[in-house]
């Protein structure tokens, strides 16, 4: 099936934005190995548009760190080392423990109640096997938690470090990672709904911890395709929309 293309003249936000969503839901199933680069001459036409409206949706994503720029290539998939996940990890563990204190201090019936409707939602996606919507899915579950504080700083470090751990979820953790996630995260809105500090700090901590243990090397024999197929595959199943 070949992919309706955009007229490249209305509505120039929507159209990126789609092509954005699209190649991103594609980086983030785990389907390109690291290294693969996204051809502007070939990617360019799936969509309809020209290489210079794409190449504004790839450096979007090189921003966010889910694709490399690199100087007279074009766009790559980075390769997450596993080398870095406990730095990363560590991090997180840091930040996501203080947001949780601090919420206890402040978070509302309401705010437990949107939450819960979050965890009910991924455990859908999770029951339905759509790995990349799950782990962006589990990004807005933390980015969630953070934007509560309604402290930009906070969230900006948040979503940069959510950003890079989105990559190694779609490279090194194997598909069971999903429903324990679920769980984990059900257990972080029931310690906030009892105001626990202590056992926000042992949720959060644990949660974080557990996904990088469940972090594994690549197979050498992992199948891997080509962007340009594997947008078309995309593209097949989810039409973009003007």
């Amino acid at each position: 099936m070949t992919p309706r293309p955009y007229p490249d003249t209305p509505a120039p936000r929507a159209i990126e934005e789609n092509i954005y969503r699209s190649i991103k839901a594609v980086i983030l199933s785990g389907r390109l190995s690291p290294g693969t680069r996204l051809p502007e001459t070939r990617i360019a036409p799936l969509f309809g548009v020209t290489r210079e409206r794409l190449r504004k949706v790839l450096h979007r994503l090189g921003h966010e760190h889910l694709l490399r720029i690199v100087p007279n290539v074009g766009a790559v998939v980075p390769a997450p080392s596993l080398d870095r996940a406990r730095e990363l990890f560590d991090a997180r563990r840091v930040l996501e423990a203080g947001i949780g204190a601090c919420l206890c201090e402040r978070i509302t019936d309401d705010d437990i109640r949107r939450l819960e409707r979050h965890v009910d939602e991924e455990e859908d996606i999770a029951a339905a096997g759509d790995r990349p919507r799950f782990i962006l899915a589990s990004s807005r579950f933390h980015q969630t938690l953070a934007g509560l504080l309604d402290n930009p700083l906070v969230s900006a470090q948040l979503d940069e470090l959510l950003a890079k751990s989105a990559l190694f979820s779609a490279f090194h953790d194997p598909e069971h990672g999903s429903a324990c996630s679920c769980r984990e995260h059900r257990r972080i809105v029931d310690s906030l709904a009892r105001r626990d500090i202590a056992d926000v700090h042992e949720a959060v901590v644990a949660h974080l911890s557990l996904i990088e243990t469940r972090l594994r090397p690549v197979p050498p024999d992992a199948p891997r395709t080509d962007a340009v197929t594997a947008l078309r595959a995309h593209l097949a199943t989810e039409p973009i929309r003007p």
